[in-house]
């Protein structure tokens, strides 16, 4: 099977699956895009890397399974299976350190040789395989430094002090649920409000809900917009924006793609 490219990521809400069989050899540091500053001190991912185990035989058994797929999150599975330090909640890991994992897994796994299907909108959406090279995927360079509770600040135009949190992978399933609701409903007046209050943590060091919402409502256009832009430019993650050599007929051309990274990150081996 074969993943497809979209243009932007999405999120998977499911229930935590069990720990499986624990690897105690045969891993790998792997670094972390958030280099741990997301964390807490107390964290054991604040030190900015985590021991990861290779694929094995028996791993995959879970990811060749059609089953599995059916019943759980294959990748939260596999992820839960090869950290090796299991006092670790694998659901606490912000997206990009979860994907970074992800990445090294397929690829010391499966080599570097990723397939993949692009749609060319500029030829009557024509749909073309191509292939990405893994071992190209970096992280990107992250140069925020969290406090004790792994918050970042944020100084808004006027001086005041903004706290925020970049969010766990559990924090952005749930949130990613309570938007689909809303879009169900076709809500969508507060959608940026509502994203910057669930990242917002506290301003000015007050951290009571009704104050950190209301001065979010009342922010101009120009300090929100501001505000957004600083989280989303800073947000620690792999560059996961790459290009891709597109053949048509004898001609060779350089594709941009977003390359997604969810369940089936596993599928598309040949």
């Amino acid at each position: 099977m074969r993943g497809f490219i979209n243009k932007l990521p999405y999120y998977i809400y499911i229930k935590k699956t069990p720990i499986g069989m624990k690897d105690t050899k045969n891993y790998e540091w792997v670094e972390l895009p958030s280099k741990g500053q997301c964390y807490s001190i107390n964290s054991p991912l604040r030190k900015g890397k985590v021991k990861v185990a290779y694929l094995t035989a028996m791993d995959e058994n879970i990811i060749v399974n059609p089953k599995a797929y059916a019943v759980c999150n294959v990748s939260d599975l596999i992820i839960e299976r090869k950290i090796i330090d299991k006092s670790i909640d694998v659901t606490t890991f912000v997206k990009g350190d979860r994907d970074a994992i992800l990445i090294w897994l397929r690829r010391t796994g499966y080599g570097n040789n990723f397939p993949v299907i692009v749609k060319n909108t500029n030829i009557n959406e024509t749909i073309f395989s191509t292939s990405v090279d893994l071992s190209k995927i970096k992280n990107r360079e992250f140069l925020l430094s969290g406090d004790s509770k792994g918050y970042f600040t944020y100084y808004m135009k006027n001086g005041d002090i903004v706290k925020f949190k970049y969010p766990t992978y559990k924090e952005i399933k749930d949130f990613r649920k309570i938007i689909i609701e809303k879009e169900k409903k076709k809500e969508y007046k507060t959608l940026i409000n509502d994203t910057l209050k669930f990242l917002t943590v506290s301003i000015n060091g007050n951290e009571h809900i009704k104050y950190v919402n209301q001065y979010i409502n009342n922010m101009t256009v120009e300090d929100s917009f501001l505000y957004r832009s600083f989280i989303q430019d800073n947000t620690p993650s792999i560059n996961n924006i790459v290009d891709v050599e597109v053949k048509q007929g004898k001609d060779c051309e350089t594709k941009t793609i977003f390359l997604q990274i969810d369940d089936n990150i596993f599928l598309n081996v040949e």
